[in-house]
C-alpha cells in the first residue's frame, strides 16, 4: 500500500529493465513467396477454352509480432486458352474446340457396268467424312461412304440375231 499517517517509503527501484528476447519485441509484416508452377490446364472441349491456376504463400516471411500479413490473393486463375491446339493440328489432349465431323457432297457416279446377260447395270459414288474432318475428340459421320446405284437405262440384254422365216415369193419376172 501506499505511506500512509507517518509510514515510510517503498525501498528499492521504482523501475525494473530486462530483456525481452522472449517476447515480442521486432514486428515483421509477412512477404509473399514467388508464385508457384501453373497446375495442369483444365479444358472445355465444347468452347475450345481452358483454365489452370497457381498458388503463392505468406511465408517469405511469415507475419511476426503483430506484423501485417500479406495484401493480395493466394490463388492465382488464368487462361491456357493458348495451349488449347498445337501448332499443327493435332489434339493430344489439349483443349481444342471439339469439331463434329460433316460430309463432303456425293461425287460422280462411277461408269456403268453392264450386265449384258441381263440387261441390268451398277454404278457407285463415294463421300467423305472431312467437311469438317472430326476434331479433338468429335464425332465421327453417321452414314456410309459409298452409295449403290442402278444404271439400267444405260445397260441393254445381248440378243443373239436370227433370221425370220422367209417372206413369200416375189412375182416371177419373165
Amino acid at each position: 500500500p501506499s505511506p500512509f499517517c507517518y509510514g515510510s517509503a517503498c525501498i528499492g527501484e521504482m523501475v525494473n529493465n530486462g530483456s525481452c528476447n522472449d517476447q515480442c519485441c521486432m514486428t515483421i509484416d509477412g512477404g509473399w513467396t514467388e508464385w508457384g508452377n501453373w497446375s495442369e490446364c483444365v479444358c472445355d472441349h465444347s468452347t475450345g477454352t481452358g483454365k489452370w491456376n497457381r498458388t503463392r504463400s505468406c511465408t517469405n516471411p511469415s507475419p511476426f509480432c503483430y506484423g501485417s500479413d500479406c495484401i493480395g490473393e493466394t490463388l492465382n486463375n488464368g487462361s491456357c486458352n493458348d495451349q488449347c491446339c498445337n501448332n499443327n493440328g493435332n489434339c493430344n489432349d489439349q483443349c481444342c474446340m471439339t469439331i463434329d465431323g460433316g460430309w463432303t457432297d456425293w461425287g460422280n457416279w462411277s461408269e456403268c457396268v453392264c450386265d449384258h446377260s441381263t440387261g441390268t447395270g451398277k454404278w457407285n459414288r463415294t463421300r467423305s467424312c472431312t467437311n469438317p474432318s472430326p476434331f479433338c475428340y468429335g464425332s465421327d459421320c453417321i452414314g456410309e461412304t459409298l452409295n449403290n446405284g442402278s444404271c439400267n437405262d444405260q445397260c441393254c440384254k445381248t440378243v443373239d440375231g436370227g433370221w425370220t422365216e422367209w417372206g413369200n415369193w416375189s412375182e416371177c419376172v419373165l
